[in-house]
């Protein structure tokens, strides 16, 4: 579909919207599940601005209200997302972490670390100390020392690519 297309198909929705039995907006949004995106919201906001203006309040607050309606959904959504996200990032963490316990040498943990660049940041620092806090209050301090030079080291070359 081009981008004149898609366009065309947000307004013909929207009108549909307006058309459509009050209540069975939802099974006409699941029938057009495609179209229901960010630009969506932003063609039926400017619908319901242009109805305003040519005096059609009514329709024009139930677009607004609708338009805020998946806006607010779209947040949640995001929110849920970006907190799977973090938990599965935070999961991440703790395997990583678990294989450095399981290294003998320092040599192998910079193999470890080396194949996976993309989870050395601040995050994976703060997960390290928390973990070695933990090992500490267990009184397993060996391991608590080791992550906690360990720690040290990638706040060291962080701050230093920075």
């Amino acid at each position: 579909m081009t981008d004149t297309q898609r366009l065309e198909a947000y307004h013909t929705l929207t009108q549909q919207l307006l058309d459509c039995p009050r209540g069975e907006e939802l099974e006409l949004l699941e029938a057009n599940r495609e179209l229901i995106d960010p630009q969506f919201i932003a063609v039926t906001e400017a619908k319901a601005i242009e109805l305003a203006e040519a005096g059609n309040t009514e329709e024009a607050q139930f677009l607004q209200a609708f338009a805020a309606q998946l806006k607010q959904a779209f947040a949640e959504v995001a929110e849920v997302v970006n907190r799977e996200g973090a938990e599965s990032r935070a999961q991440t963490y703790l395997m990583l972490i678990d294989g450095m316990l399981q290294c003998s040498t320092g040599e192998e943990v910079a193999r470890l670390l080396s194949g996976n660049p993309d989870l050395i940041d601040a995050g994976l620092v703060q997960m390290i100390v928390k973990v070695a806090q933990a090992m500490a209050a267990k009184e397993q301090n060996q391991s608590a020392s080791f992550l906690l030079q360990v720690a040290t080291d990638l706040a060291q070359i962080i701050d230093s690519s920075s």
